[in-house]
């Protein structure tokens, strides 16, 4: 026991000091104000929210169906709807999301019949605003978008209460988790439900050796042809350079569950591989493995089969993707 809560407490020294550390990079730059670590985070999502698509794993439609199956059991429905149509009873008066991007999860609980009504904020005032372009396109009015940290939005929250909170991979970006956790169980109503689906891997996403390993063992399998030209190995980027693009990413991720557990029964926990997968496929010619043709989906599937095995049934590494719901005690 005593180890374990030694190693908790080095992960949480380490990210304190990394946040400091990037505050600290960003003052040494020629003529540029200084920035604190959440304003590197903002300005790198309002960067991807204008991007508007990126390659991660899950969105290969192989591996997102293959996601979908091993957290419902079997059931290719979009994960979320899952939880809402089959996990939980409901109906919810108020539901607040934290860090909502550019909203798609939370019109999904707008439109599910099941929450009357949503609160959710984000960092980026880009997302914010795209958020609030698809609601209003999509004629829904019963969400709150709006501009709000990990900081400050339990200040801007008034005497607001919730039956229902929503992490939607933004808790693996906390800092003060605990803190974070605290805020949100003070406002929940007796019995509230607390839905999540996070990384809750390695801190900062640098992988132990033993995942790197397994990843470049996969790589060197394959034929070129479906390796990225510019990234056909895998390398863990160095903390500076995690710092230096979102100091947020992951900071405390391996904590996540624990603290989760220490404030809140744990109902639903559906662990969904990515151990291999996720930083793999960054590794992958995308135009090639998203061609269609029988090899390509041959490759995925072969990979999706690697990654389960080696959690699921060798647990040789651990799940570093989990679904769960969590009810107030």
């Amino acid at each position: 026991m005593g180890g374990a809560t030694d190693f908790f407490r080095r992960v949480a020294r380490r990210a304190r000091r990394g946040f400091g550390k990037a505050e600290q990079q960003v003052r040494k730059l020629p003529g540029v104000p200084p920035m604190k670590p959440e304003d590197i985070s903002s300005r790198h999502w309002d960067a991807y929210a204008a991007a508007g698509e990126n390659s991660q794993w899950t969105q290969h439609p192989l591996i997102e169906m293959a996601v979908y199956r091993r957290i419902s059991g079997g059931d290719n429905k979009f994960w979320l709807l899952w939880v809402l149509e089959d996990k939980l009873e409901g109906p919810f008066e108020r539901a607040l999301s934290l860090a909502c991007g550019t909203g798609g999860h939370e019109l999904v609980l707008a439109r599910s019949g099941k929450v009357a009504r949503v609160d959710a904020f984000d960092l980026s005032p880009k997302s914010v605003a795209m958020a609030r372009e698809s609601a209003r396109a999509a004629g829904i009015d019963n969400i709150n978008f709006f501009e709000a940290g990990f900081d400050d939005f339990d200040a801007k929250l008034g005497d607001a209460t919730y039956d229902l909170v929503c992490f939607f991979g933004s808790l693996h970006h906390v800092r003060e988790i605990e803190t974070v956790l605290a805020a949100v169980h003070r406002r929940m109503t007796p019995g509230g439900r607390l839905v999540f689906s996070e990384y809750t891997g390695d801190c900062y996403v640098i992988l132990d050796e033993r995942k790197v390993t397994t990843i470049n063992r996969l790589l060197a399998a394959l034929d070129p042809v479906f390796l990225n030209p510019d990234r056909p190995r895998y390398a863990n980027l160095t903390l500076d350079a995690m710092l230096a693009g979102d100091p947020s990413e992951g900071v405390r991720a391996a904590l996540i569950l624990p603290f989760l557990r220490h404030r809140f029964e744990i109902e639903l926990l559906r662990p969904y591989g990515g151990a291999v997968l996720h930083m793999l496929y960054n590794c992958l010619n995308h135009r090639k493995v998203t061609d269609g043709s029988p090899e390509s989906e041959s490759v995925i599937r072969l990979l999706i089969e690697v990654d389960r095995l080696l959690y699921e049934d060798a647990g040789y590494l651990p799940s570093d993707f989990h679904v769960g719901i969590c009810r107030k005690r």
